[in-house]
C-alpha cells in the first residue's frame, strides 16, 4: 500500500507532464478510470455487448491478483496526474 502522491512522485521521474492535484487524491476519479479502460477493452473484445462485456468484466475482477490491481490503480493515476497537470498548467483558461 503505496501513497498515491508518493506514486506520482515516481511517476514524474519518468515523465514531467504529471502533477498530484484533485483528480490523483479522489478515489472515486481513480475508480472511474479504472472502470472506464476496463469498459472500453471489454466493449471491443465483445463487439459492444453489454451483457458480455459487464460479465466478462466482472470475472476479470474477480481473477485480479494484488499486482495486477496495483497495476490498474497506477495506470489511473498516471492518467489523472496528466488530466492533473493539463487543468493547472496548460490549458489556455482565455
Amino acid at each position: 500500500m503505496e501513497n498515491f502522491e508518493d506514486i506520482v512522485s515516481e511517476i514524474a521521474k519518468n515523465t514531467h507532464d504529471v502533477y498530484y492535484g484533485s483528480r490523483c487524491s479522489n478515489n472515486n476519479d481513480i475508480a472511474g478510470r479504472i472502470y472506464s479502460a476496463l469498459s472500453e477493452y471489454a466493449l471491443n473484445k465483445w463487439e459492444n455487448v453489454e451483457a458480455l462485456a459487464e460479465l466478462w468484466i466482472n470475472a476479470q475482477v474477480q481473477m485480479l491478483s494484488g499486482a495486477a490491481m496495483s497495476t490498474l490503480v497506477k495506470e489511473a493515476l498516471r492518467d489523472c496526474a496528466g488530466a492533473d497537470h493539463w487543468y493547472a498548467f496548460e490549458k489556455d483558461w482565455n
